[in-house]
């Protein structure tokens, strides 16, 4: 029987199959952007100068806000008074007007905030002085009596608030008065010849601690002294603002010499 001869095939190792060669890609080049955020700046605030004020006053001060950054601010008062607002643009307070209450030292605290990120913020005081100052004498001295015959003046004083004064008699002769709406000075019967000495004191009205006390004198003369008939002559002056005795308050009007008695009753 004949052989067949089989040849045997030789494995053929196969090779794997090569990747086909992408072209290189060629890298985009990214410029480098700095995204690193720059550091807000605070802003800076100013506060106005001290006040020394008055009740029943308005009185403004302008709080100065600045911001390196370019940043828009925004000012708010973050605590003082009732009667002080700001405009939160600008930085300026008004306050008033301003009440009795208010005696004493008042602080207006503002507090100016930036829109960076993140925001920031400055706060600064202004401090404020209300102060209630006394009435001021305006009458320096008194006209000159004459012994037995009525006299009368009137005292006068200046107010810087402009309240209501009101009047009374410290010390006096026997016999004087004073009114104490107007400041009129009664001494009927001016005895006896000599140097008195009047106190007198002015107060606003309404208040217990602003007033004013002050010392004249009135020197007392003997009528034969006069020419003519002294005792038909009375010393006197007039109202303020030619005001009925009872209305009104006192204000500075020079003293009248010697008038008739016919006028007493002005």
């Amino acid at each position: 029987m004949a052989k067949t001869r089989v040849k045997a095939k030789k494995a053929v190792k196969r090779q794997p199959a090569k990747a086909k060669r992408q072209p290189a890609k060629k890298a985009k080049r990214q410029t480098a952007v700095r995204t690193a955020t720059m550091p807000n700046t605070p802003p800076t605030l100013q506060a106005p100068g001290m006040v020394k004020t008055h009740p029943g006053r308005t009185i403004i001060g302008g709080f100065a806000g600045n911001d390196a950054d370019g940043d828009t601010l925004k000012h708010t008062i973050i605590s003082g008074p009732s009667e002080a607002s700001i405009n939160q643009n600008t930085g300026l307070v008004t306050y008033g007007p301003i009440p009795w209450r208010d005696l004493g030292l008042q602080s207006v605290v503002c507090r100016v905030r930036d829109n960076g990120t993140p925001p920031r913020f400055a706060v600064a005081t202004w401090n404020v002085i209300v102060e209630d100052v006394p009435p001021v004498f305006t009458t320096t001295a008194l006209p000159t009596a004459v012994q037995g015959v009525p006299y009368q003046c009137y005292f006068h004083a200046s107010d810087v608030e402009a309240d209501t004064l009101r009047w009374s008699l410290e010390q006096g002769p026997p016999g004087s008065s004073i009114n104490a709406k107007t400041g009129r000075f009664k001494w009927p019967n001016p005895q006896p010849v000599g140097t008195r000495t009047v106190v007198v004191r002015v107060r606003e009205k309404g208040s217990q601690k602003a007033h004013s006390v002050q010392s004249f004198e009135i020197h007392v003369i003997d009528a034969a002294s006069l020419d003519p008939t002294p005792a038909e002559r009375l010393l006197t002056s007039t109202p303020t603002n030619g005001e009925p005795e009872g209305e009104g308050t006192a204000s500075p009007l020079p003293e009248a010499p010697y008038e008739p008695a016919g006028d007493l009753g002005r």
